[in-house]
């Protein structure tokens, strides 16, 4: 769970460091998870096909973060907007926020398809010291896991491509899941 960063692995990042920092932003799996470099998920000869295939798909879900911060950093801005006293409910503005609030928030939903593996691969390749460290692990990253696999379900239905009647109950244990991962993950971080 090292977040550190060695200036080797720095200097071969496509962009300045201070960029990179910036896009690592998230929660504390997040975090984890996109400051893994390239070097650091190359494959050896003696790996399996399988682990090799979803190291390569890791690398190539991780490079979407940037743009889901982005677009969630839109998202709270208007959400800022919307709840402060700046605009009246009557502008016309605020109808055009309150659509593009939505809009972001469901293209955030597309932009995390398939980052359940980032999850899969992090519990896969965690070495354990403990029996607790093993519970933990598997809350903390099959929590998030969960919740980003669920999430894929609920932009389907929102988007219409799926029936919308478990739309309710997907919601619900997306955000049970999302809780449990961050109580694993803050408790990983902690050593509790």
């Amino acid at each position: 769970m090292n977040q550190e960063c060695s200036s080797d692995s720095l200097s071969r990042l496509p962009f300045s460091p201070p960029v990179y920092w910036l896009l690592s932003l998230s929660t504390p799996m997040d975090a984890n998870a996109s400051t893994v470099a390239p070097s650091q998920t190359a494959t050896t000869q003696s790996e399996p096909k399988g682990k090799e295939f979803l190291n390569h798909l890791e690398v190539y879900l991780a490079k979407r973060d940037g743009v889901d911060k982005l677009l969630k950093i839109s998202r709270y801005a208007t959400n800022i907007i919307l709840a402060s006293s700046v605009l009246q409910e009557t502008v016309p503005l605020t109808r055009q926020l309150k659509s593009f609030e939505s809009s972001v928030g469901l293209s955030r939903k597309a932009f995390r398809l398939g980052k359940f593996v980032q999850d899969v691969n992090a519990l896969r390749n965690s070495h354990f010291d403990s029996k607790e460290e093993i519970l933990l692990s598997v809350i903390a990253y099959g929590g998030e896991g969960l919740y980003y696999f669920v999430e894929q379900f609920i932009w389907l239905a929102k988007s219409g491509l799926i029936d919308t009647k478990h739309s309710r109950n997907l919601q619900k244990i997306s955000a049970w899941a999302e809780l449990i991962g961050y109580i694993g993950s803050i408790s990983l971080k902690l050593g509790i």
